[in-house]
Order: structure tokens, then C-alpha cells, then sequence
């Protein structure tokens, strides 16, 4: 059938949008991953279209849409396009090359933030130039030349790409997610809910699929392949089924959670698109709403059942893309209008061929994918290191630096050397830059503060003390060297009782657990063999799996005949209300605003000896 001018431009306008989603694509991995490797991800959406428009020119096109009655499939190696080559067959050629992008596209986001830089071309190339185009052609070989592919032969129909695109990308995601495993981090233990991992930004992943919807519209309109009666109803069921997937997922999240999931109901949307892709033209519009609602619940579960058994899927693609992919096309069977399908099958047999394509794609891509794949990663391998995957893919694969991760570097400076004379650089009249500034001034006013409790510490004799839940010291700091006239590294190691004059045999301090945490207590010291008066408290935290005690010890002043008491003369204190004994040489006032003192009478010598 010829192509009239308005049928090209309407193609080529279809073709252009559809590039487009490769934008989108973008923004909505990136908003959905982590910051430190936006970068990375940016570079794979633009290396997806560099090889797949490579790649599809070279060989795929030819395999998928290759032959004919007047040519042979090698006649379509480099594939005449451009000038003095049909205009059609240049406008077709431009809009199957980036439906093959979109499909390469799909996998980068279900395996983002673990993919080595130098392999990913590699996996791109392998989907575009053999796996995409060899199911293509079963499905969608007569498109160009009347070369019918077997499935398309025996009524399989799959209008805009639910399987051929969608379920494709989701089969080899599947299989490369299988190789490379989980995120760092991502999974637990067993029966415990998977750790959620931080997204960029929410608003760029939403602009991301707000791209794709308008994309879709070319992405459905354009596989028309020319400007005719079908193309208005295509993009109002394409529409449709959008906005009930994202309907139904926002509703069920909110009955599940109490909350609106930002994520789930931008992935609802997109299952919705995938779901009337394959039978847009051929349903009505109550249809359309019907199967956009189902795909959304076939996205939950799938998702659901990813994380039972903890595959980790970055975006969500595998449950966008191949679940609701599964169901579009099962759903032409479904819905689909007979006479516009025209395949001759019953309603019947329409479903149990959709059916069949179905297995087929997941029995072509899924096996032959991982094959593949794997046997590129014994070669090369696919994934990261963990030292690359924590500092980030866009340092560690494109050496692409930021003003965020500068600050962020120097932070974690001052954290592993616990140096705070490094001041942050101050990039004028930038949110970052005022961060910088104030995080400059709270170490500035850190290292003041530090000096002031050094001071205090030695001044006031007040030592912290770290044992472990043996009772053994593990930490000794400055204050602790200067009250009990010891060196941290003699006192490392040992049982903390060495520090009472008694080793306070009433207290369990080889059992910590049983201590009493938060109380003070008085007890006499044991400072270089002579005895000195102090008072003690203990606390207890908990480091991964592990107990860990501090004691805190402060001395009285230590002068002969004197009583140990807050100054009287302080307002606080003045005209006591309330005085209660409260043991030998203990005495608790209440005072006004129910302040309290307390007055501990003791003697000591001159050696510091009861």
C-alpha cells in the first residue's frame, strides 16, 4: 500500500515522540535511583541510542524486517536510508530504530546502580542486533515487505509492542537481574521487609513518566503507520488506559499504607500504557479503562513476588513492563474487536494464540539472554565492586564530580580523621555553597566547644570510661589518664574493678547487663595504691549486635576538713523549703521551683587516704 505525504509526516512526527521517551526514560531512572549515579544513568540512556541506531542500521533491521518476495535479508545489511533511498522506507526504518532504543532503554533501568560502563554497550548490542529483532520477526515480519513472521502468520497480535517491546526488554532484564544479584544493602535477613533505597528526586521521576505518556501517544499513533480513522480512538485508549493504572495503584496504596505512593502510582501509570499497547486499536474505551485497571494490579503482585524472592529491580521494570506487557496481549484475546483484529480466529482461539506468543517470547529472550550474558560476564565482568557501587558509578565509571559530592567528601573527611580544621569551600550564591557556610561555622563552634571540654574535663577530673560486656576496658579517654594517673594503654584490657579501692565487690561489674544504668553512685578510687573519694553512673548502647557500657567517673575536690556542698548563696537555692535526711553525711534540700542540693560531709587527709 503507498504512502501518501501525511501518512510519512504523521510516522515521522510518531518517531520523533517516541525518541523523546528516551528523555523520559532518563529523568524517571534518575529520579528513582540515587544521586551518586545520575550520571551513569544519563550516559546509558544516550548509550542506548548510540547503539541501537548503530546496531539496528548494521544487522537488526535486517533480521527483523529483511527478505521478501524481490530481495534477500543480506540486502538489508546497512540498510539504505536517507538520500535517494524511498522516503517510507527511511521514515519506517527511523521509527523501528528507536522502538529497538526503547526496548534496550527498559533493561538499563531494572539493572541501574550495578552495571560496569565498559559492558553495558555490550548488553545493548546483544538485544538490539540479535534478541529484539529475531522475536520481531516472528511477530512483526510483514510489516515492510510482507515477509509474515510465524506467530504473525498463525493470528498472533501484538499492535504497538506489548510483547514484542515490553515483555522483550522485561525477559532480558529478568535474566541480567538473575547474574548480577541485589543492590548493597537492599535485602535483609529471612522474613524481614527489604531496606527501601534513596531516590534522587520524586519530581524529576514523575516529569520522567509525564515524557513517557506524551511519547506513548506516537509510541501507540504512529504503529498505525499512517494517518487514517484509527489513529484518534488509538491515542484516547491510549490515554484511558494510562490514567486508570495510575487510578487503581494510587487507591490500593492508599488502602494498604494510609499514604499515596509517589513511586507505585507513576509505575501504575506506565503499566496502564503498556497494557493497551498491543490492542489499542481494536478495543472500546470502557475496555480500555478495564484492561489500564488490571494492569495496574498485575503490576502490585508482580512486584510483590519480585521482592519475595529478592530480585531487585531498580525502577520497577520488570513488573511495568513484562507484567503488564503479559497481560495487554493476553487482553486483545480478551477484548479485542474480531473484525478489526480480522485474523479469522474465534474468540477462543484468539486468546490461546495470544497465549502462545506469550511463552514464546519468554522462552526465546529469557534462556538465550542469560546464556549470553553470562557468558559475557565470565569474560567481563557485568558488575561494579562494592567499593565502586558505594562511592557511587558516577565517580567510580565516569570520574564526574559535584559540588554535592565535594561537600559530601570533605564530610566524611572530618568524620574518618576527625580533623575540623578543614573548612568546606563556600560556593557563593548556591544552595550547596550556603550549606557549606553554615556546616564551617557549626565545626568552627565545634572545635571552640571541644577545647572548652577538654579543659573541663581535665579541670573537673571527670574521666568516660568504655568496657565491654566482660567488664574489660576498651576505652580511656584524656579525662580517665588524668583522674586515675594511668596511661590509656595500660588500662586497656583490664577488668574496670581495678579502678575501685575495694574492686566494689557489690556491684557485678563482670556481668554489665546487671548493672543499674542512669543512678550515681559513691565509691572510693584507686589512684597510684592510695584511695580518692568519686562518684560514678553507668549506661549501656547496643552496635550491631554488640553491647557496649560506659562509666562515667567525676571526683570530689579533694581538700582536708572540707564539706563538699553547692554554694548556698546562689537564688536557686535560697530559702530552702523542705530539708529531709537522707542518710549518714547526706542531705537533700528541696528548694523553689523544686531545685534540688545536695550536701555530702566527708574527711580525708592530706594523701587523699579515709
Amino acid at each position: 500500500m503507498e504512502k501518501t505525504q501525511l501518512d510519512i509526516l504523521w510516522v515521522l512526527i510518531a518517531a520523533i515522540l517516541v525518541l523523546g521517551m528516551q528523555g523520559g526514560f532518563l529523568f524517571l531512572e534518575a529520579g528513582m535511583t540515587r544521586s551518586k549515579n545520575a550520571a551513569n544513568i544519563a550516559m546509558k540512556n544516550v548509550t542506548d541510542t548510540v547503539v541501537t541506531v548503530l546496531g539496528f542500521w548494521f544487522c537488526g533491521f535486517a533480521f527483523m524486517f529483511g527478505g521478501g518476495q524481490e530481495s534477500s535479508m543480506f540486502d538489508y545489511f546497512f540498510v539504505s536510508i536517507g538520500q535517494g533511498s524511498s522516503p517510507w522506507n527511511t521514515t519506517f526504518f527511523l521509527f523501528q530504530a528507536f522502538f529497538c532504543a526503547t526496548t534496550a532503554t527498559i533493561i538499563s533501568g531494572a539493572v541501574a546502580e550495578r552495571v560496569r560502563f565498559i559492558t553495558y554497550p555490550i548488553i545493548t548490542a546483544i538485544v538490539v542486533v540479535l534478541i529484539y529483532p529475531i522475536f520481531g520477526q516472528w511477530a512483526w515480519g510483514g510489516a515492510l515487505n510482507g515477509d509474515v513472521g510465524w506467530l504473525e502468520n498463525i493470528g498472533f497480535v501484538d499492535f504497538a509492542g506489548s510483547t514484542v517491546v515490553h515483555s522483550t526488554a522485561g525477559w532480558a532484564s529478568l535474566a541480567l537481574l538473575m547474574i548480577i544479584g541485589p543492590r548493597i544493602g537492599r535485602f535483609r535477613g529471612p522474613g524481614e521487609e527489604p531496606r527501601e533505597m534513596a531516590q534522587y528526586n520524586s519530581s524529576m521521576a514523575m516529569f520522567g513518566a509525564l515524557v513517557l505518556f506524551v511519547g506513548w501517544f506516537g509510541f501507540n499513533g504512529g504503529s498505525a503507520l499512517a494517518m487514517n480513522y484509527q489513529v484518534p480512538g488509538i491515542i484516547a485508549n491510549t490515554m484511558l488506559s494510562g490514567v486508570s493504572g495510575a487510578a487503581i495503584v494510587g487507591v490500593l496504596s492508599y488502602l494498604r499504607t494510609g499514604y499515596t505512593d509517589v513511586a507505585q502510582s507513576m509505575n501504575g501509570l506506565l503499566a496502564g500504557l503498556v497494557s493497551i499497547t498491543a490492542g489499542c486499536y481494536a478495543v472500546s474505551a470502557p475496555e480500555a479503562v478495564l484492561i489500564g485497571l488490571v494492569g495496574g494490579v498485575c503490576m502490585i503482585y508482580c512486584e510483590r513476588l519480585l521482592i519475595q524472592f529478592q530480585i531487585d529491580d531498580a525502577i520497577s521494570a520488570i513488573p511495568v513492563h513484562l507484567a503488564s506487557g503479559i497481560w495487554g496481549t493476553i487482553a486483545v484475546g480478551v477484548f479485542g474487536d474480531l473484525a478489526t483484529l480480522d485474523t479469522g480466529l474465534t474468540r477462543f482461539t484468539q486468546i490461546i494464540v495470544q497465549i502462545e506468543g506469550v511463552l514464546v517470547c519468554g522462552l526465546w529472550v529469557l534462556p538465550v539472554s542469560y546464556v549470553l550474558f553470562k557468558a559475557l560476564d565470565s569474560v567481563l565482568p557485568i558488575r561494579v565492586t562494592p567499593e565502586q557501587e558505594n562511592i557511587g558509578l558516577n565517580i567510580s565509571e565516569h570520574a564526574s564530580s559535584s559540588e554535592l559530592i565535594q561537600v559530601l567528601d570533605m564530610m566524611e573527611l572530618h568524620k574518618t580523621l576527625g580533623d575540623t580544621s578543614v573548612r568546606l569551600p563556600e560556593e557563593p550564591f548556591t544552595d550547596l555553597g550556603q550549606i557549606a557556610s553554615k556546616y564551617n561555622e557549626v565545626m568552627a563552634s565545634l572545635e571552640q566547644a571541644s577545647e572548652r571540654n577538654k579543659a573541663s574535663l581535665i579541670s573537673k577530673k571527670i574521666a568516660i570510661i568504655n568496657f565491654d560486656s566482660k567488664g574489660g576496658i576498651v576505652g580511656f579517654d584524656i579525662g580517665a589518664e588524668n583522674l586515675f594517673k594511668m596511661k590509656s594503654e595500660q588500662a586497656l584490657g583490664q577488668p574496670i574493678n581495678i579502678l575501685f579501692a575495694d574492686g566494689h565487690n557489690n556491684l557485678p561489674l563482670d556481668r554489665p547487663n546487671s548493672l543499674m544504668f542512669g543512678i550515681t553512685n559513691h565509691a572510693a578510687g584507686f589512684r597510684k595504691g592510695r584511695m580518692f573519694p568519686m562518684q560514678f553512673s553507668f549506661s549501656k548502647a547496643r552496635v550491631k549486635e554488640i553491647d557496649f557500657f560506659t562509666a562515667t567517673f567525676a571526683e570530689y575536690k579533694n581538700e582536708s576538713e572540707e564539706r563538699l556542698q553547692v554554694n548556698s548563696s546562689s537564688p536557686a537555692f535560697a530559702q530552702p523549703q523542705q530539708q529531709v535526711n537522707a542518710g549518714i553525711g547526706k542531705t537533700v534540700q528541696i528548694g523553689p521551683n523544686n531545685t534540688l542540693t545536695t550536701t555530702i560531709t566527708m574527711k580525708w587527709d592530706n594523701d587523699g587516704k579515709g
